[in-house]
């Protein structure tokens, strides 16, 4: 770590005590406030990364976190800067786990437990999209169990730092106002932004695309992976996931969970649709998981019900990347009772517009190397000659240009997704095919844009009585 050590006072009232956590993009620590004798959590950017646009996304993370009141977020408190210019943000300390840890500890969850986490991230998602606020990286390891003042289990959604703020210029469309966008990324049409297998088809092929509904897909594979107990898409590459993603069978979660009411599953296929116009909001969905989750789940329900007629409602989807992932039949129900037995999955056939998708994209690569290939060849010609070498094989399409700080990539025998899965951050993606898997970035807890570091905690079987580590 670089910066700032233990014992260190910032602005003349913090003092570092310990390192939470690190990562590529920055680092966590713990600091007590001198006069209030508060503990804190203070995030700081590593010098290597202090970019204008960096500092840009830092200081809008912080400013998108700040409007949102819900008790289920991770609170800002304030930001400032180092002598030397490096922003930091002061964020409430907590204690507990976050889920990707959770769930490689205690395996599968209880239906009416998992139901009962994702209804208060639905709380918390709600107040955000109210806002027009898309989170963007909603994951496992983005969610964060600790404990209320009575000692109930209280589920708070992290970083915001890959959000997107949808507003209105006049605050009302029906009087002639324009909605506006607003990254806390700087983002490109063909930008990878998130993490890959909790990511919704029209964001895996534009980031900017990506809307409240992509919010609900990635919440649909959180719940997925605490019942099953592992991710509804996978591969052996980042090409192959999205692939899946985008035109894979969507899964059965009875497969996994015989136990599990089929009426829960319908629930999940309903924001597994490919067609986002398709899929409920953060508020329908609470509502659909209501009747599987515990009586814990009553607070929240009566909050988001309070939240629901404040929502930002995303306008029909007209971008061609909507309907190119259409595989199933339009829903128009609500989730069936457990007992149902009538299937109504959606169809897993892959349609026309997405082939011609990734039939135009592999043409365009084939023609890029082409050209390459043409300008390549008279400075090679006379030594190939020479060598009197045998007719070369045909040259592999390469793999995708790495991102920068590269982590250990996976064996190509494991499938493309873990507990700790990175967000990316790049301008350029893989054909959905299979790969080798591109580098990716991390970054430190609180989240500026991946996995969270961790502070190892001791064994524990009750994430609700005891839990010892400590976050932001």
């Amino acid at each position: 770590m670089s910066g700032v050590r233990a014992g260190d006072i910032i602005a003349g009232k913090f003092q570092i005590e310990r390192v939470l956590g690190e990562g590529g993009m920055g680092y966590v620590v713990a600091a007590r406030h001198l006069q209030l004798g508060q503990t804190v959590a203070l995030k700081f950017m590593r010098d290597e990364v202090l970019s204008r646009e960096y500092k840009s996304r830092f200081l809008r993370e912080a400013r998108n976190t700040v409007r949102l009141k819900s008790k289920h977020v991770s609170r800002v408190l304030d930001v400032g800067a180092l002598e030397g210019g490096a922003p930091y943000m002061v964020m409430e300390y907590l204690e507990g786990l976050d889920f990707a840890e959770l769930l490689q500890k205690r395996g599968r969850f209880p239906v009416a437990e998992a139901s009962d986490y994702i209804i208060q991230a639905c709380e918390a998602i709600a107040e955000a999209h109210g806002h027009g606020i898309v989170h963007r990286d909603l994951k496992l390891a983005n969610l964060f169990l600790t404990r209320g003042s009575g000692g109930e289990p209280v589920v708070k959604v992290l970083d915001f730092g890959v959000s997107k703020v949808v507003d209105l210029d006049d605050g009302d469309t029906s009087h002639g106002g324009r909605r506006s966008h607003h990254d806390s990324v700087v983002t490109k049409a063909t930008d990878l932004l998130g993490s890959p297998s909790y990511m919704a088809p029209e964001q895996v092929v534009s980031a900017r695309d990506a809307d409240a509904r992509s919010d609900v897909w990635s919440l649909s594979v959180i719940l997925f992976r605490l019942i099953a107990g592992r991710a509804p898409f996978v591969g052996n590459s980042l090409g192959e996931l999205i692939q899946n993603i985008i035109h894979g069978p969507i899964p059965n979660l009875r497969d996994h969970r015989p136990d599990i009411p089929q009426g829960l599953e319908h629930v999940l296929w309903r924001c597994m649709e490919r067609d986002r116009d398709r899929r409920p909001d953060v508020v329908e969905l609470a509502r659909l998981l209501a009747p599987y989750a515990g009586a814990n789940a009553a607070p929240s329900l009566e909050r988001i019900a309070i939240l629901g007629p404040a929502l930002v409602q995303a306008p029909p989807t007209r971008h061609p990347s909507a309907s190119s992932f259409v595989t199933g039949g339009k829903y128009n129900w609500t989730a069936p009772p457990a007992s149902s037995n009538v299937e109504q999955k959606p169809k897993k056939d892959m349609s026309t517009a997405s082939f011609v998708f990734w039939a135009i994209l592999f043409a365009a690569v084939v023609g890029s190397l082409a050209v390459v290939g043409a300008k390549l060849i008279p400075t090679r010609l006379s030594s190939a000659a020479s060598r009197q070498a045998p007719p070369p094989a045909v040259t592999p399409v390469p793999a995708p240009t790495p991102m920068p700080m590269p982590v250990e990539p996976l064996p190509p025998s494991l499938p493309f997704t873990t507990d700790e899965e990175p967000t990316l951050v790049a301008s350029e993606k893989p054909a959905a095919q299979p790969g080798t898997r591109p580098a990716n970035n991390t970054h430190a807890r609180p989240r500026t844009t991946a996995p969270s570091p961790a502070v190892k905690p001791t064994a524990t079987t009750d994430p609700t009585s005891e839990i010892p580590s400590s976050r932001e």
